[in-house]
């Protein structure tokens, strides 16, 4: 349910989808198809708080493809505007806060294409 929030989120945000088209923000795995630039969401671990057995805590990770360097750092700033230290309601989900944790810079030497990783750490209920 998170992933599915934070695509829905990240697609009701026109900073976003100014530089993504709304149909290429996907979860997972996008299909070997997809056109550039892009936005793959994944959640990469997840822990259940032991006070709260309804509180998690999970770390998702975005990769930002562009077709310039400009142009991933531009997607991966906007998406870390979208969250960064974000509290409230995004569909069913409560957030309680949102921590960035790091952001990578990569080059895909095979499609010529720049990338940019950001992990996150979403607390919600």
């Amino acid at each position: 349910m998170i992933l599915s929030d934070i695509q829905t989120k990240l697609r009701a945000t026109g900073a976003v989808t100014t530089l993504v088209k709304s149909e290429s923000i996907y979860i997972g795995q996008p299909a070997q198809t997809a056109s550039y630039p892009y936005i793959a969401i994944n959640k990469i671990s997840g822990v259940v708080n032991n006070n709260d057995s309804k509180a998690k805590r999970d770390r998702i990770q975005f990769t930002c493809w562009g077709n310039t360097l400009i142009n991933a750092d531009a997607i991966v700033t906007e998406v870390r505007n979208v969250f960064y230290r974000f509290t409230g309601t995004i569909g069913l989900t409560n957030i309680g806060n949102v921590q960035i944790d790091n952001i990578n810079y990569m080059y895909d030497s095979t499609t010529g294409k720049h990338i940019f990783i950001m992990d996150a750490f979403f607390q919600y209920v």
